[in-house]
């Protein structure tokens, strides 16, 4: 397609984006701050509204297809072609296709708690947490890029916010701040980033089988000694 037509589909777009994100905070009290959320981010990160405007004409593929089809270095092509350049833009676009798989997750009030431990899990401890936070192995700790949390948080915030159901906003919005929140008192460590938001069940489950470890342990070490 010509090169004027696609920057004026994507301004057209981006114009209509912001126009909904503000007319959302006016129109339902809880929304404010949610759309401060967007509003924010766009602004803040470089052509946050033309990303995801092209991200939206591509996401009904599916986070697979769009992976197996290299859309992320397509729609750069694309959105450099019409005069948009993004040194982030290729890897944002990868971020945007790897965090679309939390949409399956369930943020209903039921499966909330268990769908932000698994989202935190994806981040630091899946395939491609490296790509998403940065998350390397030092010192026998495993550490997250601050950068690269913020920018994979934000942006699956708001490209799962663009396809879900509204009765479903506010819990994305609550799973957004509960993951922040984790990432501002994590002190960069993956490890006391997950133990923020891990389920109460999970935290037992763990907490046992330290002990039971720890109790084999000691027994061990009573028998070895009295063998000495």
């Amino acid at each position: 397609p010509p090169t004027d037509m696609i920057q004026s589909l994507l301004s057209f777009v981006k114009k209509s984006f912001i126009a909904v994100v503000r007319f959302l905070g006016k129109s339902w009290g809880y929304i404010v701050g949610y759309r401060n959320l967007f509003y924010e981010g766009i602004k803040s990160n470089k052509n946050a509204a033309e990303i995801l405007a092209a991200f939206a004409m591509v996401s009904s593929a599916g986070s697979a297809n769009c992976l197996k089809w290299g859309y992320n270095r397509k729609l750069t092509e694309l959105l450099n072609k019409a005069g948009f350049e993004n040194e982030e833009m290729k890897s944002t676009f990868r971020k945007l296709f790897l965090m679309m798989r939390i949409r399956d997750f369930n943020f209903g009030a039921s499966g909330q708690a268990k769908s932000t431990y698994e989202t935190a899990r994806l981040l630091t401890e899946g395939e491609y947490s490296w790509e998403l936070t940065g998350a390397n192995n030092f010192n026998g700790v495993r550490w997250f890029n601050k950068e690269k949390m913020e920018s994979s948080l934000w942006y699956a915030f708001a490209a799962v916010s663009m396809y879900s159901p509204r009765i479903l906003r506010e819990h994305i919005h609550r799973l957004y701040r509960t993951l922040v929140a984790a990432k501002e008192g994590a002190e960069y460590q993956c490890e006391k980033f997950l133990e923020a938001v891990r389920p109460v069940q999970k935290k037992r489950v763990l907490a046992k089988a330290k002990t039971s470890k720890a109790s084999k342990k000691s027994s061990e070490d009573s028998v070895n000694l009295e063998q000495k």
